[in-house]
C-alpha cells in the first residue's frame, strides 16, 4: 500500500492493482490536510524503461473534505 507524503508530513494511501497493460487505484485514507480524502481511478502503462522504471497515466478523481 503505497503512502505519498507532502512537506507538512501529512500522508494519504491508495490501493493499486494492475494487469502489465491498465490498472486501478483507490484512495484509502489520510492524515492531516488529507483526512476524508476518497477517490478511484485508471491507470495506464505507456512506456518500460531500462533501469526498471515505468512512465505511467493517471486518470481519475478525488475528493478533499
Amino acid at each position: 500500500m503505497p503512502a505519498c507524503v507532502d512537506a507538512d508530513g501529512d500522508m494519504w494511501w491508495i490501493s493499486y492493482s494492475n494487469n502489465l497493460d491498465t490498472g486501478r487505484y483507490q484512495i484509502l485514507e489520510g492524515t492531516g490536510k488529507f483526512a476524508g480524502m476518497e477517490g478511484e481511478g485508471s491507470v495506464e502503462f505507456l512506456l518500460n524503461l531500462p533501469v526498471g522504471r515505468l512512465v505511467l497515466r493517471w486518470d481519475g478523481s478525488w475528493i478533499m473534505q
